[in-house]
C-alpha cells in the first residue's frame, strides 16, 4: 500500500482552518486591530504576546519566539505527532477525517519511542482488567461494589488488578525466558528500558525488575488524546500507602494532564466539577456527575488552566478534600480559576467525619453527594464563612474581616457585593454599611484582574538571582525583634525597589526613543525576550512600549505624532504628552538618515543588553522583597525556590 502522505491535502485543510476560533478554544484571544492577541502558553508569559493573524493564516510570540501555522500549534501545545495534530484540526474544520491520507495507510500519529511506551501500557491494561474478572480474584471486584461502585462506573474506568507476584507483568511483557513461548511476537515484546520508561516497573536494590503494582486495585491515567500514559493503584489491605500513582515519566507528568479530561472534552458541558483524587472523581460519577476532573493531588498549573480554558466552561465547582489541608487547597486553586476568569463555586459543607466525597458517597449515599453539589456556594461566599465563622475574639474578627475584603477586592464580582456584605454582618455583627466604608478605602488600589497569571511552577531562567549575595542579610534579619524586622524589612524594600525600578523605567525610555526612530528593530525587540511581567505591567513607559508593536501592525509606521494620538485616544491619565514628549525626544537615538546598518545593530545590541540587565535587577531585588516579607511559614519554601533558581543561572554560564 502507499504510504505517501497527501500534502495537498493537508493544505486544503489548512486553508479552510479558521486558526482565530481553533487557538481561541486554547486561549483568550482578544482582537486589536487586524490580528488577534493572547498570552503565550509555550513561556512563563505575563503580556499578551503571541499574535495570531487571521489572514496570513499564521501565530508568532514576540517574546519566546515560537511560531507557526494552526497545526503547529496543535502539535506544541498538545504534546502530539503532526499528523495527529492534522487530524484534529481536520475534525474541527468538518472534513471528512477517513479520507486522510495517512488515515487510510495507517501511517502512526507517534513517534516510535512514544508509540511503544503507550503501547505497554495498553496491554499492561488488558492484563489488570483480565486479572479483576478472573473468577480466583473475585474478592477484589466484590471490594469495589461494596464501595457503592455499580457494574457501569466499573467498567468506564476500566478497574483491573494487579497481581501479587512482584514480577508477574514484567515477564509477560517482556516475554522473559520464552514465558509465553518462543513464537512471541516481537511487538507485543518490550525491553526493561520501555518498561521502565512507561512507569510499568522500577529496578530494587538489587537492580531487580520489579512491577510498580502489586497486589492493588488499577485503574489506568489517559492523556488528552486517550492513550493510557500511567496508573494509579489503591491498596485493598492495610499498606500505608493507599495510592500508588505513577511518577513523571517521558509519557506522563501530573501538572500537564486532568484525569478524565480525555472524556469530559467529549460532553460539551459548560459545567465541571473539580477533585484532588481519581476514587473522588469516580465516586461522582457514580452519582451521575459526568463532567468531574481531578488534579491527582496536585495545585492548578498553567497547563491544567489551559485545559479548562479549552472546554469554553461556564462554571466550575471545587469538591476538593473535607479537612484543613483541602481548604487550603480549595483557596489556593479558587484564587487562581477566578484570576483566569472562571465563574468559581466550592460544594456546600459536610460532615468532617467523611474525609472526602468518597468516603461521603459510601456513608450517607449518593442523594446527599447531590445534595452538596447542587447547593454549591460562589467562591467569595465560601472564604467569608472559612475565615468567619466562630470567631470570637474582636481582634480575630478584625484580622480576618480585612483579608475577606481584599480577596473581595481582588476576585468579587460586584453584582455579589451586597450579599457578601451581608453575610459577613450575619457571622460579624459588623454592619454591612461600615465594611463598604473599608472596602471602599482598599478598592483603590490596583485589582488583580489588572495583573497577569503569576507563573507558579517554571520561574524564568533569566530572571538571575544571586542567593548567597542576600543570604547574610536575610538571617541578619530574621534575628532582628519582630517590630524592627518589619521596619527594617519595609526601609530596605522601598528603597532597593524604587532605585532598581527608576533603572528599568530610563532603560525602557531610551529603547522608546530609538524603536520610534528606527522602526525596523521594533519586531526584533519584541523577539528578543523583552517580556516585562508581573512588576512592570501597570508603569507608563511600559504601557507605551508594549503597544509599539500593535500599531507597527496596525499602521506600518510609528512616529512620535502617531503615538501621541494614539495615546490621547485612549484617554489613560498616566500618560502624559509630557511623558511622551520627554520619552520620544532622546537626541542619542535620532542617528542621521544615512547612518550605516553596523552601527545601528551596535546600537540596539547595546541598548537590548541595557535593558535586560536593569530588569533583571528590578526582578532580582522583587524575588528578595517577597523573601523578606514572607511569613515564616513560607520562608523555608521561598528560599528553596532562590536556591533553585540559582543553580540552574550557574549551570547556564558553565
Amino acid at each position: 500500500m502507499n504510504n505517501k502522505i497527501d500534502f495537498n491535502q493537508i493544505e486544503e485543510i489548512r486553508n479552510k482552518a479558521d486558526i482565530v476560533s481553533i487557538i481561541g478554544k486554547y486561549i483568550k484571544l482578544s482582537r486589536r486591530g487586524a490580528n488577534y492577541f493572547g498570552i503565550c502558553p509555550f513561556h512563563a508569559d505575563h503580556n499578551p504576546s503571541l499574535v495570531v493573524s487571521p489572514s496570513k493564516k499564521i501565530w508568532k510570540c514576540f517574546v519566546c519566539g515560537a511560531k507557526g501555522n494552526v497545526f503547529t500549534f496543535i502539535q506544541k501545545h498538545k504534546k502530539i505527532s503532526f499528523l495527529e495534530a492534522v487530524k484534529e484540526v481536520a475534525t474541527e474544520t468538518g472534513f471528512d477525517v477517513s479520507k486522510l491520507s495517512f488515515i487510510n495507510n495507517n501511517i502512526s500519529f507517534l513517534n516510535p519511542e512514544r508509540k511503544r511506551l503507550v503501547e505497554a501500557n495498553a496491554y499492561a491494561n488488558d492484563l489488570y482488567k483480565s486479572f479483576l474478572n478472573d473468577p480466583k480474584n473475585s474478592k477484589y471486584l466484590e471490594y469495589l461494589k461494596n464501595r457503592g461502585l455499580n457494574d457501569e462506573t466499573i467498567k468506564f474506568f476500566e478497574f483491573g488488578y494487579a497481581p501479587k507476584e512482584d514480577d508477574l507483568i514484567y515477564n509477560i511483557l517482556t516475554n522473559n525466558n520464552n514465558f509465553l513461548g518462543s513464537q512471541r511476537s516481537s511487538e507485543l515484546t518490550w525491553n526493561e528500558k520501555e518498561l521502565l520508561d512507561a512507569g510499568i516497573i522500577y529496578l530494587n536494590e538489587g537492580e531487580k525488575p520489579i512491577d510498580f503494582l502489586i497486589d492493588r486495585i488499577t485503574i489506568p491515567i489517559y492523556d488528552n488524546n486517550n492513550y493510557i500514559v500511567g496508573f494509579s493503584g489503591r491498596t485493598t489491605g492495610n499498606s500505608s500507602v493507599k495510592y500508588l500513582n505513577t511518577g513523571s515519566t517521558k509519557i506522563f507528568s501530573k501538572g500537564n494532564l486532568l484525569f478524565n479530561f480525555n472524556r469530559v472534552r467529549e460532553l460539551n458541558d459548560k459545567r465541571v466539577i473539580i477533585v484532588e483524587g481519581f476514587m473522588d472523581a469516580i465516586a461522582l460519577y457514580n452519582c451521575g456527575h459526568k463532567n468531574v476532573l481531578a488534579t491527582m493531588g496536585v495545585a492548578l498549573t498553567d497547563k491544567h488552566l489551559n485545559l479548562l480554558n479549552s472546554l469554553e466552561l461556564e462554571t466550575v465547582i471545587l469538591c476538593f478534600d473535607n479537612d484543613n489541608a483541602g481548604q487550603l487547597a480549595t483557596i489556593e486553586n479558587g484564587k487562581k480559576l477566578m484570576t483566569n476568569g472562571f465563574n468559581t463555586y466550592v460544594v456546600d459543607k459536610y460532615d468532617k467525619q467523611d474525609k472526602d466525597i468518597d468516603e461521603l458517597m459510601q456513608h450517607k449515599g449518593k442523594t446527599t453527594v447531590n445534595q452538596i453539589v447542587e447547593n454549591r456556594r460562589d467562591f467569595i461566599s465560601y472564604l467569608i464563612d472559612v475565615k468567619l465563622s466562630n470567631k470570637k475574639s474582636l481582634d480575630e474578627i478584625q484580622s480576618n474581616i480585612n483579608f475577606v475584603l481584599n480577596e473581595m477586592v481582588d476576585y468579587g464580582d460586584v453584582l455579589l457585593r451586597t450579599k457578601h456584605f451581608e453575610l459577613i454582618e450575619k457571622l460579624t455583627g459588623i454592619k454591612a454599611n461600615d465594611l463598604q466604608i473599608k472596602f471602599n478605602e482598599l478598592d483603590k488600589r490596583p485589582s488583580v484582574y489588572n495583573k497577569q497569571i503569576r507563573n507558579y511552577n517554571s520561574p524564568k531562567k533569566n530572571q538571575n538571582f544571586n542567593f548567597e549575595e542576600y543570604q547574610k542579610e536575610l538571617i541578619e534579619l530574621d534575628n532582628l525583634q519582630e517590630e524592627d524586622s518589619k521596619k527594617s524589612v519595609h526601609i530596605y524594600k522601598q528603597k532597593s525597589s524604587k532605585e532598581e525600578l527608576l533603572k528599568v523605567l530610563n532603560a525602557t525610555r531610551s529603547l522608546i526613543a530609538f524603536l520610534i526612530n528606527h522602526n525596523e528593530f521594533i519586531e526584533k525587540a519584541y523577539s528578543e525576550d523583552l517580556s516585562f511581567g508581573k512588576y512592570f505591567i501597570n508603569q507608563p513607559e511600559i504601557k507605551i512600549f508594549n503597544n509599539l508593536s500593535y500599531l507597527l501592525n496596525k499602521d506600518g509606521k510609528i512616529t512620535c505624532d502617531s503615538l501621541k494620538e494614539y495615546f490621547r485616544k485612549k484617554q489613560d491619565p498616566d500618560i502624559t504628552n509630557e511623558l511622551l514628549t520627554k520619552i520620544t525626544s532622546d537626541d542619542e537615538f535620532v542617528l542621521p538618515f544615512k547612518t550605516d546598518k553596523k552601527r545601528l545593530i551596535n546600537k540596539y545590541t547595546s541598548l537590548l543588553k541595557r535593558i535586560m540587565d536593569t530588569k533583571a535587577g528590578y526582578i532580582k531585588t522583587c524575588k528578595m522583597n517577597d523573601v523578606l516579607t514572607s511569613d515564616k511559614s513560607t520562608r523555608d519554601e521561598k528560599i528553596k525556590q532562590l536556591v533553585d533558581i540559582n543553580q540552574i543561572i550557574k549551570s547556564k554560564k558553565n
